[in-house]
């Protein structure tokens, strides 16, 4: 892990970037408990950093997480990003510290995590019916030798998932002291 601080004078707005690299394939066990996990954290407006940092504190423009897995190689990673004013640089840091602190050591209600899934799945569907995003899928699936069962395998494991398997395997796999971070802004 990295903590690093690059100065961009006379730029407004800050920006804080936090990352890590996970050794796991779409094909993991944890995989489909990891993308809800990460859904629930920040994937969606909805998700505990966004509500946090963004919401409840009025800190930042934007806060959310990634989690994206190849289907291929054993490389995946979660991200946080958050874009903020610069003077709000310590108070937006500890607030996403903490709401994946608390995650990880409180995990997800039965209502959160239901909420969850049914956006999250809705996401997908919708994603299927516009053209653009189904050609690409095919295309992708054409070359790696898959079929949309994949596609419904997956929505299944998200479906079948518990508050208490989502946060089992954000624990096995996410551990907040390893992720590298940088801040960039005019904190002059």
């Amino acid at each position: 892990p990295t903590d690093r601080v690059i100065e961009t004078p006379d730029k407004a707005n800050a920006v804080f970037r936090a990352g890590l690299n996970l050794k796991l394939r779409d094909d993991h066990p944890d995989f489909a408990a990891l993308v809800l996990g990460n859904y629930l954290l920040g994937g969606s407006s909805s998700g505990r950093l966004p509500q946090r940092v963004r919401e409840k504190e009025g800190l930042s423009y934007s806060t959310y997480s990634t989690f994206s897995a190849n289907a291929l190689d054993a490389t995946a990673v979660f991200s946080v990003s958050s874009i903020y004013a610069p003077q709000n640089k310590a108070r937006v840091e500890a607030a996403i510290r903490e709401e994946l602190a608390r995650a990880l050591k409180d995990g997800f209600g039965d209502d959160e995590v239901a909420n969850a899934k049914k956006g999250f799945l809705e996401s997908r569907r919708v994603a299927r019916s516009q053209d653009r995003s189904l050609a690409g899928r095919l295309g992708y699936y054409l070359y790696l030798g898959r079929t949309f069962q994949w596609d419904i395998d997956f929505e299944r494991a998200i479906a079948a998932l518990t508050p208490e398997q989502v946060v089992a395997a954000l624990r096995r796999h996410l551990d907040p002291a390893k992720l590298s971070v940088v801040k960039a802004g005019d904190f002059r």
